[in-house]
């Protein structure tokens, strides 16, 4: 986190160990905290943050000689509250690092780190070349932050609620008996739901339609990866839906399809998808599809933060009443914990056409409750 991304030449990075340390700063805010965490918009949030995420891309600093991968802005509220706004790169940690980063961050500034071994962990850096072969991505994500960065400002960002009591629902709706999905997860059950309510809100222009589901490999390799290690341990599960095959969008239909993709993600089937390149050439197939405007393919990605310890963040004045995100790629979610742990948050980013047509699905309103509604 002290060190620096250098760059070597266009879409070539290193990480170089020179200790320079990460960049912190503190702001005062001229109003008092509930102002911002009753309604949050992403304008306002993304003042408590040191740089704007979206303008920070590494793409975007090739002029840069080095880059810094943490950068922190503690903001005292007039009340006497306290936000802390963090900017970390995604070339180094994914969601789960980043929340482990924190909470290990806290305890240690708490001072209660003797009775925490937990959270004080020797296991950040973990070698996983072996398992992640290093292949040159860089075209790839090169043309999807350009696709990003073209579009960023034609879409809505809202967030929506859903309570312990509907996710229950939800999962209960979607389970089968008969060769089918039994129990699925509450992130399983609320992205099946939200691709069965974006497919329908889009199908009368779109013949196939795919979700992304990113999960978290750590615990599913054999031996597992210390869940503390810093990196991206993380692959996307794919899961399709085809009108020329199935002429109705069924929830337990796409509920089978996606719980059956990510269950596929254990050891031997990982290892094969990177061992064997099978990872670089799904990228390039889907960026092709995704390109050719007469496949007419919709795609909706969703990133899970749920079950990060980022409400066990202490830094020893207590935890945190909220936390959330600026980042609002187009058609994506995040999804995260409530406060009090039962319910869920869905931060939902679309084209602001397809959102007013989310919006307009009596079924979707009657289990989502919009909180946040911005436009970017």
């Amino acid at each position: 986190m002290a060190l620096r991304v250098e760059i070597v030449q266009k879409n070539q990075y290193v990480i170089e160990c020179n200790d320079e340390g990460a960049e912190y700063m503190e702001a005062r805010v001229l109003c008092d905290m509930a102002s911002v965490t009753k309604h949050p918009k992403l304008d306002h949030l993304r003042m408590l943050l040191p740089y704007n995420p979206h303008q920070l891309s590494l793409q975007n600093q090739l002029s840069i000689d080095q880059v810094v991968l943490l950068a922190v802005q503690v903001n005292r509220f007039l009340c006497g509250g306290i936000a802390i706004g963090v900017c970390i790169r995604h070339v180094i940690a994914d969601a789960a690092a980043t929340a482990t980063f924190f909470k290990t961050w806290a305890t240690i500034n708490a001072s209660s780190y003797k009775n925490d071994t937990e959270y004080v962990p020797r296991n950040y850096v973990f070698d996983c070349t072996s398992l992640f072969p290093p292949q040159d991505v860089a075209l790839a994500f090169s043309a999807r932050a350009s696709k990003h960065n073209q579009i960023i400002h034609k879409t809505v960002t809202k967030r929506f609620i859903l309570s312990d009591t509907i996710i229950a629902y939800l999962r209960k709706k979607c389970s089968m008996d008969d060769d089918g999905v039994n129990h699925p997860t509450r992130v399983e059950a609320v992205v099946a739901f939200l691709w069965t309510m974006i497919i329908q809100s889009s199908r009368k222009r779109l013949k196939r339609h795919e979700i992304l589901l990113t999960v978290n490999l750590r615990k599913r390799m054999v031996p597992s990866i210390p869940p503390h290690c810093i990196g991206n341990v993380f692959q996307p599960s794919r899961a399709q839906w085809e009108a020329d095959v199935e002429k109705i969008v069924d929830f337990k239909v796409l509920t089978k399809k996606l719980v059956n993709e990510v269950r596929k993600m254990k050891d031997e089937y990982i290892r094969n998808i990177f061992e064997n390149g099978d990872f670089l050439k799904g990228m390039k197939e889907r960026l092709k599809m995704v390109s050719n405007k007469s496949e007419e393919m919709g795609t909706f990605a969703v990133s899970s933060w749920c079950r990060f310890p980022f409400y066990e963040t202490d830094f020893g004045f207590g935890k945190p009443s909220w936390y959330g995100s600026s980042l609002n790629y187009i058609n994506s979610a995040i999804l995260m914990d409530t406060s009090d742990g039962k319910g869920m948050e869905a931060w939902i980013t679309l084209k602001e056409e397809d959102m007013e047509k989310l919006e307009q699905n009596s079924e979707f309103l009657s289990y989502f409750t919009s909180i946040l509604s911005q436009s970017v």
